[in-house]
């Protein structure tokens, strides 16, 4: 019976440690997105650079491929026109 109790508590705590888990990646997932968001109009290519990893490939919608290092390079990035 207690055998039984400690199964469950430890399953208990485990769930729980996997939603906070969870929400957390939620949370990290939304304000990564948002930085780099916030990042194109002023072309801070910084939250980008970070975000994006070394090997990454980036496939653009006319189905241009590029690396890490060219999507950076080419200024995919870039600020907006002057208004």
């Amino acid at each position: 019976m207690v055998r039984a109790i400690v199964v469950a508590l430890v399953a208990i705590s485990v769930s729980a440690r996997a939603a906070e888990t969870a929400d957390a990646v939620k949370a990290r997932l939304i304000e990564t997105t948002q930085k780099l968001l916030d990042a194109v109009a002023p072309g801070d290519k910084a939250p980008w650079v970070k975000a994006m990893a070394e090997d990454c490939v980036y496939n653009n919608e006319v189905g241009m491929s590029l690396t890490k290092a060219a999507a950076v390079t080419l200024d995919r990035v870039q600020p907006g026109p002057e208004q």
